[in-house]
């Protein structure tokens, strides 16, 4: 049953965002969120293929500037009472004719309870999952950035004549860590021309514009 009622959230389900009074504040263009203020009705299959969305979409939902939700509409007829239809014929029965009693009532009962109260609530788990796939994506993304930059060749003065003749240049680099919107600490490492530390250090009032 858990499977099903997911899989119908995931194939057959539309991402609404609205904006909040906050967000309608903070979310103007020139916000890097501005793209998920306003999201109407899109698939939730198109947050599973390479799109990292999700992330900034429950960001500004912790934040209280949009206001997220995961429903059917724009089908004309919702795939979860298809689903219904079907389990009613397996485990009640089915016809225009069959008279529904007994354990047949009961079971036709807990079948609406489980539709109108626990259904709404496996909207967590497509959420989780959604948030889930975009945080591989962006580890995917970092993953292969940085593979780029490791397999990049040394740098070069630009006074050699052949590759393999290169000078060897000493290299510094900064890494920024942001850890709200407004703070961040700058990690500086500089190595020698062999690749060994010869200095790091950790800078938290540098302001990058």
């Amino acid at each position: 049953m858990r499977s099903d009622i997911l899989k119908l959230y995931l194939d057959f389900g539309r991402v609404t965002t609205t904006p909040t009074q906050k967000g309608e504040r903070e979310l103007d263009v020139m916000s890097p969120d501005f793209e998920v203020k306003r999201i109407n009705s899109e698939r939730v299959v198109n947050f599973t293929k390479n799109d990292t969305r999700f992330i900034r979409i429950e960001e500004q939902v912790r934040l209280g500037n949009i206001a997220r939700s995961i429903s059917f509409v724009g089908d004309n007829e919702s795939p979860l009472e298809k689903l219904k239809e079907k389990w009613t014929a397996w485990w009640v029965g089915y016809g225009p004719n069959y008279e529904v009693g007994g354990w047949d009532k009961l079971r036709a009962k807990a079948l609406d309870y489980f539709f109108q109260q626990e259904v709404p609530k496996f909207q967590s788990e497509v959420v989780d999952h959604l948030y889930e796939l975009a945080q591989q994506q962006v580890t995917e993304e970092c993953q292969a950035s940085y593979r780029k930059l490791l397999m990049s060749g040394p740098f070069s003065s630009g006074k050699a004549v052949k590759s393999y003749e290169r000078e060897r240049l000493p290299v510094m680099g900064l890494v920024l860590e942001k850890l709200d919107r407004f703070n961040g600490v700058v990690t500086l490492a500089v190595v020698d021309a062999w690749g060994e530390l010869q200095a790091i250090r950790k800078l938290t009032s540098l302001l990058l514009y």
